[in-house]
């Protein structure tokens, strides 16, 4: 394996998918763990895949953590009208949503379905 073509296949989805450095920053980690494995497992070759490992990552910026306070909680799960069946299930989900803090896409598959 040559380093400029591990080079170019690394940075393939930051150019071409539009990935963000911090994308790249996690790939960078597993690749330097398994050339780290390599280094010890086949040293003849060391040279090439410390080159590897020289590979810089990219500085990133961390977005800041969004919260709401207790109070916002609390007015949000009041606005459902929890005498109807939706407003009852949209109060369950926004409770399941608070209590878990699930990815919206784990939320995707949740439908409003009656049952007669």
């Amino acid at each position: 394996m040559r380093f400029q073509t591990t080079c170019s296949e690394f940075n393939k989805p930051e150019t071409k998918r539009g990935n963000k450095p911090i994308s790249r920053n996690c790939r960078l980690a597993g690749i330097r763990g398994f050339f780290k494995h390599l280094v010890r497992n086949d040293p003849e070759h060391a040279e090439q895949y410390h080159k590897v490992l020289s590979i810089p990552s990219k500085k990133t910026r961390y977005a800041t953590a969004a919260y709401l306070e207790p109070e916002d909680v609390q007015l949000l799960l009041r606005q459902p009208d929890r005498r109807t069946v939706l407003g009852r299930h949209n109060h369950a989900l926004l409770l399941f949503m608070y209590n878990t803090g699930p990815a919206l896409a784990k939320l995707c598959p949740f439908k409003y379905v009656t049952y007669s």
